[in-house]
């Protein structure tokens, strides 16, 4: 519960499901201590959450966890895992997965078979095994195991877990690749706007945010908006750096370079600026060389060569990320 306001936590559910305190607080408390508690003017017993949460259709206490495991030697190869993914190399990733599933309970712990699902689901489509299609209904019985319906969210303000907000970002890059960018938006929105109402603890929050902001410029910039895309992209470069996500800036450069050269490609940019573009690039590829993302830098890399016809070099990043 450390990283979760437990007030905030039950009073953004209630309203988001039109509920009452009234409602709500029948024969679990009384409706001003419900008052109180939402207000954070006392802390909620462990009970009485649990009771609360469950009239509310959220599954307590265990809700709030990523992972459920009682042999922790497990610890690094989870996290051995999570590092293959995000570098991209899955055959290493898959082997770290197979190694942790027979220490996990995957028979009704919810927690354990969520995060194992989602981490398949990866793996599989990413390895060619599955189609966008299959990879976002898979995605999208994962998300109902516990929110069981977040589209009539969508214009709403909900308390989403850690490890459902991956989730749905992972739906929200499969509309993508379906080339649905609206409905892509529209779910990175609604996380984001979930996030901003503080009811996670800040040091909990800045990278999921930041990450949220990048993919929604990504989606944009498809869309064909592309000063949008840039200003977003900025704004998601100028985080990173405040707080050090050196994993994140290459995205980030590498974002608002493509937007800048289908700008000078449609005539809405001049061709002056192309050294701007070239200098962003590089230093998305010292970030990804930096932060050993390796396929980041080969992609980066690919795309310079293709585009501007010359080798990149590796420029020095500074201490503030310049």
């Amino acid at each position: 519960m450390s990283n979760y306001n437990a007030g905030d936590m039950i009073k953004l559910t209630r309203k988001s499901l039109g509920m009452s305190q009234e409602e709500l607080s029948e024969n679990i408390c009384s409706v001003q201590t419900l008052s109180r508690i939402e207000n954070g003017r006392v802390k909620v017993k462990k009970n009485i959450y649990q009771q609360l949460m469950e009239r509310m259709g959220r599954k307590g206490e265990k809700s709030f966890s990523i992972l459920s495991v009682e042999n922790f030697d497990i610890l690094d190869e989870i996290v051995m895992a999570d590092t293959y993914i995000c570098r991209y190399d899955y055959p290493q990733a898959e082997k770290y997965i197979m190694k942790i599933k027979p220490e996990l309970n995957l028979e009704d712990d919810i927690v354990n078979i969520r995060y194992i699902r989602r981490k398949e689901s990866i793996i599989q489509y990413r390895m060619g095994r599955i189609g966008k299609e299959e990879y976002l209904k898979q995605l999208e019985e994962l998300i109902s195991l516990t929110v069981v319906d977040y589209k009539r969210l969508l214009k709403k303000v909900y308390p989403f877990m850690n490890e459902e907000i991956q989730i749905l970002m992972n739906i929200a890059n499969a509309y993508g690749e379906l080339k649905q960018y609206e409905k892509a938006i529209d779910i990175l929105f609604m996380l984001l706007r979930s996030l901003n109402t503080g009811y996670m603890g800040l040091n909990h929050t800045v990278q999921l945010k930041v990450i949220l902001i990048y993919n929604m410029a990504k989606f944009f910039g498809e869309l064909g908006e592309h000063q949008k895309a840039i200003h977003i992209s900025q704004n998601a470069l100028r985080k990173a750096k405040k707080y050090k996500l050196i994993t994140i800036l290459p995205n980030c450069y590498a974002e608002i370079a493509w937007n800048m050269i289908q700008q000078m490609e449609k005539g809405q940019r001049s061709k002056e600026e192309c050294e701007l573009c070239k200098k962003y690039l590089r230093q998305g590829y010292a970030a990804a060389a930096i932060s050993k993302r390796n396929a980041m830098k080969e992609i980066i890399e690919k795309y310079y060569i293709e585009y501007y016809k010359e080798s990149i070099y590796c420029c020095s990043i500074g201490g503030n990320g310049e």
